[in-house]
């Protein structure tokens, strides 16, 4: 598992480093310094260096950097971007220490002759985690024409311009090739626009740890391969019931390979026994597609509510809603399940949008989040449908948002998008949010939502709790398409293709 932070926690973080620890702020500034000359040393592309620092720490990790560079024999120019009145105390150390050493400082209000020249690496040390307004003026001016020069461009931290917490841009940002991050990985690297602008993100250890935490562990996390693990291994001593029985609620009249995929997912992630309660129309495409799956079917204008009752008994997992249209049927089948069932629900796609067009089912789902383990799986226009809030208030503040629809809920909210982020809203959860850093856009594809209810249905049935069931879906998911991109293309990948690769992701 890897953390991923907000500024300010990331702030604590290094207080509680520097404070309760004692380890000197110079000290976490040189190994920061140190980090990102590593990565230039390594990657060896010539020894003309440009350094952009403003007047906060991060100005000091660039003073830093190229006083090293200095040392190492390279040839290292450097534009002050700030005020020399507003350095903190460990930039004006830093910038006192490289004005002794002779290396050539230009201030950005005086000159910017330096940008005029060729470099092999330019590195940003404007802003880092601080800034919380839009770029303008010099800083803006700067920024623009360092986008424009040759050179690899490397971000210290995070790219100024890009707010830390929201991955959006502030005014204008420095678009930087690789990105070196310090202790942790900030929110804003990994979602919006600051995960198209940071290039390669390397997070390098300068000794703020696990330690720094004090008992306070950050909200946001994501998973790594090594938490495969927790998926629960098979025993020799089982039958088909120790591994999930879920009852798949899915498809309509116009609509069956939902089904089908999200059968097939089932039971490709592990799931025991899958029961599909679908149209009638759909009885043969399931025999013949998911032959092992059982099968009860309802008719138009008339759903059989006894078979219904029957399959919900049977299941310690319903998933519902892939591909079931919004008819008269599906209603009363939504309905039937959140009045008369007490098993942990997995809600996606059609069932998300009937849900959302009627206030007493929300009430009803609201009230069974308090007792039992909801999972929620919309994409951004049914979470718009669903919550009435629009996708571009979400995506200017996904954290906030996200949270308040989950808590709403009691539930675990996939909100499904090219950053998958799972909000937990269950009660007394300490970390809050999950954000996915695993996939591709192979998955805008139709059906990789059908696959991706498979997955985690199979999750919960296996006895996973809600959150977990929910992102380690997710993070399988983003896996099978990585693993499919390494022998066939992004731009062909369909459903089934993600379903055929898991038997390589769990072998």
């Amino acid at each position: 598992m890897e953390y991923i932070v907000t500024s300010q926690e990331m702030r604590e973080y290094d207080k509680n480093t520097i404070e309760y620890y004692g380890v000197e702020s110079l000290v976490l500034m040189e190994r920061a310094a140190h980090s990102v000359c590593e990565r230039i040393l390594g990657h060896n592309k010539g020894t003309q260096v440009f350094v952009l620092c403003g007047s906060g720490n991060n100005g000091g990790d660039g003073f830093a950097i190229a006083r090293i560079l200095h040392t190492k024999k390279y040839s290292v120019k450097v534009l002050f971007v700030g005020s020399t009145e507003k350095m903190t105390k460990e930039t004006r150390s830093q910038y006192e220490i490289i004005r002794r050493y002779g290396i050539p400082v230009e201030h950005a209000k005086d000159s910017m002759l330096f940008m005029q020249e060729e470099y092999h690496y330019v590195i940003d040390c404007i802003f880092g985690i601080s800034l919380n307004r839009p770029i303008e003026g010099i800083y803006a001016e700067v920024i623009k024409q360092a986008n424009s020069m040759n050179g690899m461009k490397i971000a210290v931290d995070v790219p100024s311009g890009i707010s830390s917490d929201t991955g959006m841009v502030l005014g204008c940002v420095f678009c930087a090739d690789e990105t070196v991050t310090f202790g942790f990985k900030k929110i804003g690297l990994c979602i919006g626009k600051g995960k198209d602008v940071c290039g390669t993100v390397i997070c390098a250890d300068i000794g703020i740890s696990e330690e720094s935490f004090l008992d306070k562990r950050p909200a946001g996390f994501s998973y790594q391969k090594d938490d495969l693990l927790m998926i629960p291994k098979r025993k020799w001593d089982s039958h088909k019931g120790s591994y999930g029985k879920v009852l798949l609620i899915a498809g309509s009249s116009e609509i069956g390979g939902a089904c089908v995929l999200s059968a097939l997912s089932l039971y490709r992630s592990g799931c025991g026994y899958v029961k599909v309660f679908t149209h009638e129309k759909n009885r043969d495409l399931i025999m013949s597609k998911v032959p092992e799956s059982v099968v009860s079917v309802y008719e138009d204008a008339r759903v059989d509510f006894t078979s219904l009752e029957n399959a919900c008994n049977f299941a310690n997992v319903i998933v519902m809603g892939p591909g079931m249209g919004r008819s008269k049927e599906a209603r009363e089948i939504i309905k039937f399940v959140l009045v008369n069932t007490n098993t942990p629900l997995v809600v996606d796609a059609d069932a998300i949008n009937i849900i959302g067009e009627e206030r007493d089912l929300q009430d009803l789902l609201q009230n069974r989040g308090c007792s039992q383990p909801v999972i929620l799986t919309p994409h951004l226009l049914e979470l718009q449908r669903f919550s009435d809030v629009k996708i571009a208030e979400y995506k200017s503040n996904c954290l906030e948002k996200g949270l308040a629809i989950a808590n709403k809920y009691h539930s675990v909210l996939v909100c499904k998008e090219s950053v998958t982020i799972v909000f937990d809203g269950r009660e007394n959860s300490t970390q809050k949010y999950y954000i996915n850093q695993s996939g591709n856009d192979g998955l805008a594809s139709a059906g990789s939502g059908d696959v991706l209810a498979g997955m985690i249905g199979s999750m919960l049935g296996k006895g996973m709790d809600s959150m977990t069931a929910a992102c380690m879906g997710v993070y399988l998911h983003g896996m099978c398409a990585e693993q499919f991109a390494q022998s066939g293309s992004r731009s062909y990948m369909k459903a089934t293709d993600i379903i055929d690769v898991l038997i390589q992701i769990l072998e």
